[in-house]
């Protein structure tokens, strides 16, 4: 009865350890789950959002278990057409993820699948955009990272650095959903704490110097929202305005490093991380649905040392505290010295 008994033990031991090995090919051997990138433009802060998405999938436990594969990612360059082009291409491909960087890219991918789950690098308002049902979370096959500004908190800054301005100038792309909730958020701070806005709509890269133009002589400094038309053209705006000695404000590091004086939001790589880290929760089975909007936990204040010198802007002790990252000439400095 025991040689039996030990015979049966083996048996099974045997079995078991049969089971688990084919469990283990099975999963070496299963094929990646494929994540396509679709983007609208080619501009620092969407290159940042690849780069960190891209990063914190291949540092995720889960491509331990099932690798994930991130595809060549597509651009459409702004052009309508290559839009709903690219979004029907990708959705015949039928990848397991979409991460899409671009308003109108999410929402072309989103009138074409209400199945395949979609991640949005750094949407601004995605409940503006028809995207989301709330910040709380989509209701549907969609989540994303945020990098709605935080406006109040720039005007806070501009007033502390430039007291004398009373006119902001600002460029936008009247058709892009995102630089329409910045824009809401503008006029309500602003007129709250009594600045006036004048704004110039753009539809393309092209009218963006023209509009710089125009506001020359009416503003005392330009503002420049999350709008990727107006980045895509951001050099030709910073070159009118620096030889006007026109201050630019915005929302990103990179525009800083090209000539603005200074910028108050999100790290885009940060950014793109965290919707990698969103995405991995998708494909461990989450629904998207139900994850909430990631927002800009800490923005960064970022200062361009060289401009404030060449326009003579003093920065207080306590404005010297406030920066985090000092650029000049396009690179990264020491803080200024407190004094």
């Amino acid at each position: 009865m025991n040689n039996r008994m030990c015979l049966c033990f083996v048996v099974g031991l045997f079995m078991i350890m049969a089971i688990i090995g084919c469990k283990e090919r099975a999963t070496s051997e299963a094929k990646p789950l494929r994540i396509a990138v679709f983007q609208i433009t080619e501009i620092q802060p969407i290159a940042e959002l690849r780069e960190g998405f891209s990063k914190a999938i291949k540092e995720s436990p889960h491509v331990q278990n099932r690798p994930i594969e991130i595809l060549p990612f597509k651009d459409a360059h702004g052009d309508t057409t290559l839009v709903n082009q690219i979004a029907d291409q990708i959705i015949a491909d039928k990848p397991d993820l979409i991460y899409v960087l671009g308003t109108s890219v999410a929402q072309a991918i989103a009138e074409r699948t209400k199945t395949i789950p979609i991640v949005q690098g750094a949407v601004t308002d995605p409940v503006e955009a028809k995207l989301a049902v709330s910040w709380e979370g989509s209701g549907r096959n969609y989540a994303a990272s945020t990098d709605l500004p935080p406006v109040q908190a720039q005007l806070d800054i501009l007033r502390k650095v430039l007291p004398e301005v009373k006119k902001i100038g600002t460029i936008y792309d009247s058709g892009e959903d995102n630089s329409k909730a910045v824009m809401k958020q503008l006029r309500k701070y602003a007129e709250k704490m009594g600045f006036v806005v004048i704004e110039k709509g753009v539809t393309s890269g092209a009218d963006v110097s023209k509009m710089t133009t125009a506001l020359l002589g009416k503003v005392d400094v330009i503002f420049v929202p999350t709008d990727n038309t107006v980045h895509g053209a951001l050099p030709a705006l910073l070159q009118v305005a620096a030889d006007q000695h026109l201050p630019v404000y915005n929302c990103t590091r990179s525009s800083v490093e090209s000539g603005a004086l200074f910028a108050l939001g999100g790290d885009y790589k940060d950014m793109g991380a965290s919707a990698g880290r969103i995405a991995v929760r998708i494909l461990s089975g989450q629904p998207p649905g139900e994850i909430p909007i990631a927002f800009i936990e800490n923005p960064t204040l970022y200062w361009n040392v060289g401009v404030s010198e060449k326009y003579k802007i003093p920065l207080s002790d306590e404005m010297r505290k406030r920066v985090n990252v000092s650029i000049r000439e396009g690179k990264e400095v020491p803080k200024p010295l407190e004094k």
